[in-house]
This record gives C-alpha cells, sequence and structure tokens, in this order.
C-alpha cells in the first residue's frame, strides 16, 4: 500500500460505502432500554417512523420492526451477509435451516446464494434486559460463476477466531491468512477480513497482496496510515 493509491478518506454514518467486493457495510450501535412483555422496548415509540426507523437523532432504532427492532423476514440473492458482533445480542433464522444466536465476539456468514429468506431479531435475553447493541454487517458479493450456489450458514464463534497478538495489538483473523493463521470463514471470493486493535502509540505492519484493494473502516479512536494519512473514529480510508 502506497499513499498514491489513496482513493478517498470520507465521513461515515450508518451505511458505509464500500468496494468490490464488498457492496456496503452498516454500523449498528444502539442503547436499548429493558423491555416489555411482547419482548419490545419499554418506552414509546411515538413519533418514528415504524417500519423504516433507521433515523440517526435517536439513541436506538426500531429499523423494519414494529414491536420487537430488527428485521423480520425478507429475501436475499447473489451475495453474502457477514455480521460481526461487539456487544449485545442477535439472533438469525433462515429458509435453509440456518440460524443460531451470536454474541460479543462472534461472527454469522450467510450465503444467500441462489436465494434465501431470513430474519434478525435480538435474542430475548437481550430484548429483556436491553443495553448496547453494537455490531457491523458487510454484504459480500459473490463472483457471477458462484451467485447460484445453495444457500448456507456459518456460525462463527469468537472461540474459533484465531488472533494474532504482538506488542502494538492483536489481529482477529475471520477470514483470509496472517503470518501462517488461518481465518475461520470459507468464502467465495479471495479476501482478509481482519478485526484489528491496535494500541495507542504503536506501530502495525499488515501489508497485502499486489492488485488487491483496501478498506479500512476505522471505529474509534485515530490511526495514521502509511505514515502520513490521519483516519479518524467513523472514517473510511481506501
Amino acid at each position: 500500500m502506497y499513499n498514491r493509491y489513496i482513493i478517498d478518506i470520507k465521513p461515515l454514518g450508518f451505511m458505509w460505502p464500500m468496494r468490490d467486493p464488498f457492496l456496503f457495510c452498516a454500523h449498528h450501535k444502539d442503547f436499548y432500554p429493558a423491555g416489555n412483555d411482547q419482548l419490545g422496548p419499554a418506552a414509546s415509540l411515538s413519533g418514528r417512523n415504524i417500519g423504516q426507523d433507521f433515523s440517526q437523532e435517536n439513541p436506538w432504532r426500531m429499523y423494519h420492526g414494529d414491536v420487537v427492532p430488527g428485521f423480520p423476514a425478507h429475501p436475499h440473492r447473489g451475495f453474502e451477509t457477514v455480521t460481526i458482533a461487539y456487544t449485545g445480542e442477535v439472533t438469525h433464522r433462515d429458509s435453509a435451516g440456518g440460524g443460531g444466536t451470536i454474541a460479543a465476539g462472534d461472527v454469522q456468514w450467510m450465503t444467500a446464494g441462489a436465494g434465501i429468506v431470513h430474519n434478525e431479531f435480538h435474542s430475548p435475553a437481550f430484548s429483556q434486559q436491553g443495553g448496547l447493541m453494537h455490531m457491523v454487517q458487510l454484504w459480500v458479493n459473490l463472483p457471477a460463476k458462484d451467485k447460484m450456489t445453495p444457500a448456507h450458514y456459518q456460525a462463527i464463534s469468537k472461540a474459533q477466531i484465531a488472533q494474532v497478538d504482538s506488542d502494538a495489538g492483536s489481529v482477529r483473523l475471520i477470514a483470509g491468512d496472517l503470518d501462517g493463521h488461518k481465518g475461520a470463514a470459507e468464502t467465495y471470493t479471495p479476501m482478509r477480513l481482519w478485526d484489528v486493535r491496535v494500541k495507542a502509540g504503536q506501530t502495525m505492519s499488515l501489508s497485502q497482496p499486489d492488485g488487491w484493494t483496501t478498506l479500512l473502516l476505522v471505529q474509534s479512536g485515530t490511526v495514521q496510515v502509511n505514515g502520513s494519512n490521519t483516519v479518524g473514529a467513523a472514517q473510511l480510508w481506501c
């Protein structure tokens, strides 16, 4: 990676623009109140655009849900969704028989392929207690030859994700390889999907194959890239 290849640095909102093979990335960070007996938030929904509640002005959102926050049954085809959980719990169910609940450190990798219907809601336990829900979901395009592959689901627990530690910080290998370690996910497109934490004041060197595009999504703190470009929290570097 060299500075002359930097395409853009831009601020990020809920929807993060991406580059091939990624279609987009959604950043979910909501502070939910405790739930009621219907597993919905025990709070007024007045003034919200129920069914399309994505406003960044509120500390939490209902998204497409009307009683319970989340995403009722909806179809996907021709790509994959990758959900990385940092805090909170989300439960997934799909028409191919896949599903489960992921919590902090876990990843769900759903290949829609030829077609799938699925839903995503908070787990019943999280719905009752409320709290911080912090997750990132990537949409990954499938190569043309693989778009009609049978739909399937990879449930990847925190314990299955290899972590490479150094004096500078740590790298969790969700997909791809680093220093002889291999990521947990099976992918159709060659990629390295890493969850990186760099200690304050430290330098970490992460080389990439020639010809690859690198995207850096900064969630918190400030990072200097290639010695000169400063990227802050909620910014995308590519």
